[in-house]
C-alpha cells in the first residue's frame, strides 16, 4: 500500500478544505516524503476507473486525481463527488453491422490483432470503421451526413480544469501535461472524441478526466465552427462466449472556462448502442470460406 506510510501529510488539509494538493512534480514529492513508488508517475496518479484507485486512500473516503507534469490531488469524497461514471449498458440498441462481400480478408486480419492485447484497442477501433458502424452511430444520433477520421494520439494540452464541492462551491486548478484520444470523428456539425478500452470484467467505471480532458484543445476550432464537441466511451466486453462493443455518447461538453470534472448531469450517456463482434467475425469467416 504505497500512500499508507503517508497518509498523515495529506490529513490536515482535507479536514479543512476537503482535498490536499502537489503543485510540484511527483518526483519531488517522492523525494520529500521518502515514498517508495517504483513503477511510472501515471500509475500512481492517472487513474482510469474506479477501482483501481489505492485500497488505502478508498478506505479513507479519499481519491487521487492528476493534475498534470506530476502534480495532484487527493480529494475526499464527503466534500467532492467523485469524477468517475457509473455505466450500466442494459438499455443498449443494437447496432445491424454487415460485412461487405469485398472485404472478408480484412475482418479475418482484424481477428488476429483483437487477441493481441497491446493491439486489440487500435484493432477494434479500425474495424468498427470498415464494418460502418460509426455512420450507424451517427446516423441515428444526428442530421449529419457521413464523417470524417480526425487526430488522434498523445498531445501536449493545457486548461483550467475545476472539481465541484457537494455545496455548490467551484475549486479550480490549472492542468498542463500530456493528453491521449483515441480515435476522433468529425462531421459538419459535431465532433466526437473518443477513448477506447478493451476488458474482459470491469471497466464501467471510467474516470471522466479521461473522456472530457482531449475537449479543451479542440474547443475554439470547435466554437468557431459552431461544432458540438460529444465525448464517447467505446468499451469492448469480452469473454468466452460473448464479443461485444458498447457506445456510451455522453451530451456535449459545454466548455466555458474550467472544465468541471465531476458533474454528474454531464456523466450521464444520452445513447447507448451495442455491435455483436462475433456475428462480424463470423459473417467474415463465411464470406471468406467463398471469397
Amino acid at each position: 500500500m504505497v500512500w499508507e506510510p503517508i497518509l498523515d501529510v495529506f490529513s490536515k488539509s482535507i479536514d479543512i478544505n476537503g482535498y490536499y494538493h502537489w503543485d510540484q512534480s511527483f518526483t519531488e514529492f517522492k523525494e520529500k516524503y521518502k515514498l517508495e513508488a517504483l513503477r511510472t508517475t501515471p500509475e500512481y496518479l492517472s487513474i482510469d476507473f474506479w477501482s483501481r484507485q489505492r485500497k488505502e486512500l478508498r478506505d479513507k473516503g479519499w481519491y487521487i486525481l492528476r493534475v498534470g507534469e506530476g502534480s495532484f490531488s487527493v480529494f475526499s469524497e464527503d466534500d467532492f463527488p467523485k469524477p468517475y461514471t457509473h455505466l450500466d449498458y442494459k438499455r443498449a440498441k443494437d447496432l445491424e453491422v454487415t460485412v461487405s462481400a469485398n472485404i472478408p480478408p480484412i475482418i479475418e486480419s482484424f481477428k488476429l490483432m483483437m487477441n493481441n492485447k497491446a493491439s486489440a484497442e487500435d484493432s477494434i477501433l479500425e474495424l468498427l470503421r470498415v464494418c460502418d458502424a460509426y455512420e450507424l452511430v451517427i446516423d441515428s444520433i444526428s442530421d449529419s451526413t457521413g464523417y470524417h477520421v480526425g487526430p488522434r494520439g498523445n498531445f501536449k494540452s493545457s486548461f483550467k480544469m475545476a472539481m465541484k464541492k457537494n455545496t455548490g462551491e467551484i475549486v479550480e486548478f490549472d492542468y498542463v501535461g500530456q493528453i491521449e484520444l483515441d480515435y476522433s470523428l468529425w462531421t459538419e456539425d459535431k465532433v466526437f472524441l473518443i477513448e477506447a478500452k478493451s476488458r474482459q470484467r470491469g471497466g464501467m467505471d471510467i474516470g471522466w478526466h479521461k473522456l472530457a480532458f482531449p475537449a479543451p484543445h479542440y474547443m475554439e476550432i470547435a466554437q468557431r465552427h459552431d461544432l458540438d464537441i460529444i465525448p464517447v466511451y467505446l468499451i469492448r466486453k469480452y469473454s468466452k462466449v460473448q464479443d461485444q462493443v458498447f457506445f456510451f455518447v455522453f451530451p456535449p461538453i459545454e466548455y466555458d472556462e474550467p472544465l468541471v470534472l465531476n458533474d454528474k448531469q454531464t456523466m450521464k450517456p444520452e445513447n447507448i448502442f451495442k455491435v455483436d463482434l462475433n456475428s462480424i467475425l463470423l459473417s467474415g469467416q463465411q464470406r471468406l470460406e467463398t471469397y
